[in-house]
């Protein structure tokens, strides 16, 4: 049931379609109260202008299990027009939750005072600060009059809080896109991409409205029509045939801003889905953002395909995150999962599948953009998910990010020749560093021959035992083994290196050159600590190895002389006595410490001075 609540009021009067939680309150607000909405979940207001979306005052609420509600009261509904475009939004901010989401709903009522139908936005379950949530209505419903805001907070969790600011309700001009002829925007590259465009909200008279059809590649192309309002209701636009790609089209009127765009699929002929695929779908969000919806389907390909509420508009049109999940299930169509054959560094995520005669690789990035090199075999094609496929150029460089990219067209030999090192780790010191180079062969039937493996160039500094070893065969299933001793200069600090191997080989009549980042980072076994107390600088250094060291300590500090301080014996993960230093002021101080004998491990860091 519903029980009016006598704390939340509009500042401005009834009717008016804003609320920004100022004020003490009226009858305007009630409270949800049933067996779902328990009382003791509270409903306040917290004046507090340093944490307020907007004003001095925000709507807050706290649950201790169930859900906890408002909405505008039905003997105060807001008025709205029938037909007409309205945009709803309310300012979210959660802390403490778990599952719990925020949501926004509208009640529309006619003149009567009956509810004719509702709409809810999907849940929010995470903020960073103050978040919108809005709802686009392309038409008020058929003899709505008033309209009802509610505001939701939802869920299992028995704790958690919830604030909500300056909710709107705004007429808006809107302008629907539609493709003429079709239920959703996909067309061949033979064809003329045609729309219609239908605005509602406008002012009598005659507007020009601008449609922008923005290529995948960086192209643009702009119609323009006219259109006397009302008693033209539609106009047609129409494109050249565009490229293969998820395109965007834009719509504006009079020059405005564009409040709607749509996702445009071009495609070669044959491949033009007709409409949405069979797929189940729901209203929920089930992945934070599309690339990760993308990611999850690669990585489970077995797992049915669920469409949640990032893949369709406001008006049920498919987004360019639909298409992009599209593509990844044409892509990998009949394809089975294989190891991942370690062709790139460690900064690349890679999901490879054997389809038919060749390999598929998908890769992306977790950790911001990268631009790596693609050093695979001729015949390759590197396909973006939302772009047109394009044969892989010889050294080309392709940037990897969060929605994956494609390479398909992989030699399978590629996958199935790896390359391994025996240790992700090289110990920072000044003796040699050694570890088992490893080439195995995953391949059941196939003998490369004439193997050459080479290692490339290093880091300034570095030197290898040995750069090139030859192998004359590696049978099937086969594994050859060398030792590669690596010596870093004193200079080098913890970092991780990319090590590029070229391997080279026979196979079937035809010669086959291969590359290969294997990434190791440098890690030394001594820990240099620091602190600074008042004018006093303290240095102290840790044993991080699994015998004592005797460790020299040479340290240069602004406006001192340098300094030379042994430590004796140090045992396995003990902390030396500190080291003082007196500043003289600010600048950086450059401690170096080397073990002296056996690996000669080494460490040096550089600390700013206040």
């Amino acid at each position: 049931m519903w029980s009016p609540l006598l704390f939340l009021a509009l500042a401005l009067g009834d009717g008016d379609l804003t609320e920004d939680f100022e004020g003490a309150g009226s009858e305007s607000w009630e409270r949800v109260v049933s067996d779902l909405h328990p009382p003791y979940n509270t409903v306040e207001r917290v004046h507090d202008p340093e944490q307020a979306k907007s004003g001095n005052q925000f709507l807050h609420l706290r649950t201790l299990g169930g859900s906890t509600a408002v909405r505008r009261s039905p003997r105060h509904p807001w008025p709205v027009e029938a037909g007409r475009p309205y945009r709803a939004s309310v300012w979210v901010r959660l802390s403490g939750t778990k599952r719990n989401g925020a949501s926004l709903s509208l009640t529309w009522l006619n003149a009567a005072g009956d509810s004719v139908s509702e709409r809810r936005s999907p849940p929010l379950s995470r903020t960073e600060g103050w978040t919108r949530i809005s709802l686009e209505i392309p038409a008020a419903p058929a003899g709505a009059t008033g309209v009802l805001p509610g505001l939701h907070f939802d869920g299992p969790d028995v704790r958690g809080f919830c604030d909500f600011d300056l909710l709107q309700i705004d007429a808006v001009e809107r302008l629907e896109i539609r493709p003429a002829g079709r239920s959703i925007a996909a067309f061949t590259t033979e064809e003329y991409p045609r729309f219609v465009l239908s605005p509602a909200g406008l002012p009598v008279g005659v507007h020009a409205i601008t449609a922008t059809l923005s290529l995948s590649g960086g192209e643009t192309i702009v119609r323009t029509a006219t259109l006397d309002f009302p008693a033209g209701r539609s106009v047609a636009v129409d494109f050249p045939p565009a490229p293969a790609g998820v395109h965007s089209l834009a719509t504006s009127v009079d020059g405005h801003e564009a409040r709607k765009t749509l996702a445009v699929l071009v495609t070669p002929p044959g491949r033009t889905p007709s409409g949405i695929g069979p797929y189940e779908r729901t209203e929920s969000r089930l992945h934070d953002s599309i690339d990760r919806a993308v990611r999850d389907r690669i990585l489970n390909p077995q797992k049915p395909l669920i469409l949640d509420a990032g893949a369709f508009d406001d008006e049920g049109q498919p987004t360019a995150g639909y298409f992009a999940l599209l593509a990844a299930d044409q892509i990998l169509a009949g394809a089975e999962p294989i190891p991942d054959p370690g062709l790139f560094p460690s900064s690349v995520r890679v999901a490879a599948f054997r389809q038919g005669p060749s390999v598929t690789l998908a890769l992306w990035s977790e950790s911001g953009e990268v631009e790596v090199p693609i050093l695979l075999n001729e015949g390759a094609v590197v396909q973006p998910a939302l772009a047109a496929p394009h044969p892989l150029r010889p050294g080309e460089k392709v940037r990897v990010a969060a929605m994956p990219l494609y390479i398909a067209g992989v030699d399978p030999l590629l996958a199935e020749l790896r390359l391994e090192l025996s240790a992700s780790e090289l110990p920072l010191q000044l003796s040699p560093s050694r570890m088992t180079l490893r080439l195995r062969n995953r391949s059941r039937v196939e003998t490369p021959r004439d193997l050459e493996v080479e290692l490339g160039d290093l880091p300034a500094g570095w030197r290898a035992s040995s750069r090139r070893f030859k192998i004359a065969s590696l049978p099937p299933e086969g594994i050859h083994e060398e030792t590669l001793d690596l010596i870093v200069p004193a200079s080098e600090t913890e970092r991780p290196v990319d090590l590029k191997f070229e391997v080279r080989f026979g196979i079937q009549g035809r010669e086959v050159t291969m590359q290969n980042l294997r990434r190791v980072t440098l890690k030394s076994r001594i820990r240099i600590e620091s602190a600074v107390n008042g004018k006093v600088l303290s240095v102290r250094v840790v044993n991080g190895s699994e015998h004592a060291m005797t460790l020299s300590v040479r340290s240069r500090v602004p406006g001192l002389a340098e300094r030379l301080d042994l430590v004796r014996e140090l045992s396995p993960g003990a902390r030396s006595k500190p080291l003082d230093f007196p500043l003289q002021g600010p600048g950086s101080a450059e401690i170096y410490v080397q073990e002296s004998g056996d690996d000669r491990a080494l460490s040096r860091r550089l600390l700013p001075l206040p």
